[in-house]
């Protein structure tokens, strides 16, 4: 019967296979986000007091401007577009370094949001990845699937016309001198690639190999089903053994029966 240092004992290993998960996420994180050469988190401070910086000298100095054409004794017109041109182009690229850490600031935190989730559930990368894959396969079977109904529908007649332009499409290449030249390279390319795999004795290694894998097979096979067929053949054998026993014992009893009355 469970009690409360049952539950205790429960929970608590439950918070620790958490804790372990999300330790494990961490880590893997932070290992992928130094082999990217990811900024540091001040990195984004830093840039955008660069950017303010720039941004208030090119202010100060247009004030500067201001105030001495105000005063009569104006700037030299040559130097004001000189250092105009310069402030902003300081201005410009201290703006594009702040905006590339945002962007670098928030991928990273969608990364670490989604490797967290995972985490706790104990995924990898490489599981998360074979998810990914299996969803992709199911949307391609799925439209595979119904790719083979496509000629029900109200625009079945136009699928059709369109299905039978590319057969000519195809044909009309294939007899052009333009095609028939492309695929001739890819005949020779091919038979090239064919001699190669001879005379290297790739194709020899790969049939060898192949063989070897069905050999490993029937050995896994054997292995693990061999045993499970032989309790299937004892329990099929053994069954109408048990039932003519049970019979027998049925009749023993019935025949040690007393009869007739007391």
């Amino acid at each position: 019967m469970a009690n409360v240092g049952n539950l205790f004992v429960n929970f608590s290993g439950n918070t620790k296979g958490l804790t372990k998960s999300l330790a494990s996420a961490k880590s893997q994180i932070n290992k992928f986000d130094k082999s990217i050469g990811r900024k540091k988190g001040s990195s984004i401070g830093r840039d955008r007091g660069r950017f303010t910086s720039a941004m208030n000298e090119r202010r100060r100095f247009d004030s500067q401007v201001g105030v001495s054409n105000a005063l009569g004794s104006p700037m030299d017109e040559g130097h004001v577009i000189k250092n105009r041109a310069r402030l902003a182009k300081k201005e410009k690229g201290a703006r594009q370094a702040y905006r590339q850490a945002q962007r670098d600031q928030t991928i990273s935190g969608m990364r670490k949001s989604v490797a967290v989730a995972v985490g706790v559930f104990g995924l990898t990368v490489a599981g998360v990845g074979l998810i990914a894959r299996k969803a992709m396969q199911q949307t391609t079977d799925a439209v595979a699937n119904a790719k083979k109904f496509e000629l029900l529908g109200p625009k079945g007649p136009e699928i059709i016309a369109e299905r039978i332009g590319m057969i000519t499409d195809a044909m009309a290449y294939a007899s052009s001198a333009k095609g028939s030249q492309a695929q001739l390279g890819v005949a020779k390319s091919e038979r090239e690639a064919q001699k190669v795999s001879f005379e290297s004795g790739g194709a020899n290694l790969w049939q060898q190999f192949t063989a070897l894998m069905n050999e490993f097979g029937s050995t896994i096979t054997k292995a693990f089903l061999d045993p499970v067929g032989r309790s299937h053949d004892l329990y099929t054998t053994a069954r109408p053994r048990a039932g003519e026993v049970m019979e027998e014992l049925k009749q023993q009893r019935n025949a040690n029966r007393p009869t007739g009355g007391y």
